[in-house]
């Protein structure tokens, strides 16, 4: 719409020129309207900029059998070179704008992702709850949070080494992920440790829970079979710390029960 009312005010002026004696500086208007397209093509796409610039000469083109203008030749030898120009300096612009926008991405993308299993990172918490540590946005949809720890993963490092063992977590990683709907949140929480936030409106937490924990214990691995035991608690609309410290408590019991089963904490 910008080019559409730049375009506008050419014609207008061309228009201004078939009623004039003088058109001695019609040659410094063009070069103006030049510049005008330049601050256009700052915020425009490059390909529509490309474009809808280059029609300023046909905007000219058109206009010269009926105004003939007394520099129409050196318009085209200023202004072709000013032209390409502009394109130039539109296509450095916007270049740098992509490099420093994927630079952005990337840095925010590392603050809030685990670089080893591409799940999230806690930083990503602070965007999920307010300063009173509530998570935001949960009217009418009940979550719970599920943590769960891979069993015996130590025995993993020692045995086969610390490659394998950060294979395990992301096999682990990728098999939860795959139960998981795109709305539930994945969370490394500290070494094998990881938090899963769960919809209710998706079915049963506990049946829920025990789905992915089946799916990591159906993944095959080069270290053999590999478990996880997951504790799950539900959110009560407090403090989401609480929570977390409720699932834990579930997971500790499911440790001690004997692992590769899941526990809902319950008062």
């Amino acid at each position: 719409m910008s080019y559409f009312v730049a375009h506008c005010v050419m014609w207008c002026t061309i228009w201004a020129c078939y009623f004039l004696d003088d058109l001695r500086f019609a040659c410094v208007g063009f070069i103006i309207i030049n510049f005008i397209f330049l601050v256009l093509g700052i915020a425009a796409p490059l390909k529509l900029a490309f474009i809808a610039h280059g029609l300023l000469f046909l905007d000219i083109s058109i206009a010269e059998p009926f105004i003939h203008y007394p520099d129409f030749a050196m318009m085209f030898l200023l202004g072709i070179p000013l032209y390409m120009g502009i394109f130039i300096f539109d296509v450095i612009i916007e270049k740098t704008y992509r490099d420093q926008m994927d630079m952005k991405l990337k840095l925010e993308d590392h603050l809030r992702h685990d670089v080893l299993t591409g799940a999230y990172n806690r930083n990503i918490i602070s965007s999920l709850t307010d300063e009173k540590h509530l998570f935001k946005n949960t009217a009418n949809t009940p979550i719970a949070i599920a943590i769960y720890d891979l069993d015996k993963f130590k025995l993993i490092n020692d045995t086969y080494g610390h490659t394998a063992g950060d294979d395990v977590l992301i096999g682990v990683t990728n098999a939860v992920r795959s139960i998981l709907h795109p709305n539930e949140l994945l969370i490394r929480w500290g070494g094998e440790e990881f938090v899963v936030i769960m919809k209710e409106s998706y079915g049963n937490f506990i049946e829920h829970a025990d789905a992915f924990r089946k799916a990591v214990e159906n993944t095959k691995f080069a270290v053999g079979k590999v478990t996880i035991s997951v504790g799950v608690a539900v959110y009560d609309g407090g403090d989401y710390q609480k929570t977390i410290q409720n699932a834990d408590t579930a997971l500790y019991e499911a440790k001690n029960n004997g692992r590769n089963q899941v526990v809902m904490y319950n008062d």
